[in-house]
């Protein structure tokens, strides 16, 4: 199932001074989309993520390396889904169906490529010209893949007729 999963929320938690790692938590609210229909093209729901963050000692002020470069992380999300149509001819009444299920997940995000590709430029002593021209070339091939930086394996259990319950492997973006 294709679509788009947006998830806004705040984590809460201590950043160790000079690198390593610190646990983790927040909750948000959770929005999906899919491309079809069946089981259901929307869901809203609440999320609440609780993991580990990890952040490198590179020589950055603590202030920019405060932020966490890896996420690992365990998520619940509770969430209320529903889909519309038509029912069969010649009376073609509008058929709702409205259930609610639960998310479990284990995922990861490493922010670490995007940062760095940011961070340094390619080709700083070249001549302004041709660091241009490396600087747009290396961003059309390689962003797309930087920005592919989260994966996450999902488990789904609704409560629709036919029960839904589901194993998805997500991949996308994350910050």
């Amino acid at each position: 199932m294709a679509g788009v999963a947006l998830y806004g929320g705040f984590a809460y938690g201590a950043a160790p001074a000079g690198g390593g790692g610190a646990f983790f938590a927040g909750l948000g609210p959770e929005f999906t989309y899919a491309v079809s229909a069946d089981p259901y093209r929307l869901s809203l729901g609440l999320q609440a993520r609780a993991g580990y963050a990890f952040t490198a000692d590179d020589g950055r002020p603590q202030a920019q390396s405060a932020t966490p470069e890896l996420f690992v992380y365990l998520r619940l999300s509770v969430f209320a889904a529903g889909t519309a149509s038509l029912g069969p001819p010649p009376a073609m009444a509008p058929v709702n169906k409205n259930f609610a299920g639960v998310r479990l997940g284990l995922g990861l995000t490493s922010t670490v490529l995007l940062r760095r590709f940011f961070a340094f430029g390619l080709a700083r002593e070249a001549p302004s010209a041709v660091r241009d021209a490396l600087r747009v070339v290396t961003t059309l091939l390689l962003l797309p893949i930087v920005l592919l930086d989260h994966s996450e394996v999902m488990f789904e259990f609704a409560d629709a007729r036919p029960v839904v319950t589901a194993a998805i492997f997500r991949i996308g973006t994350g910050f």
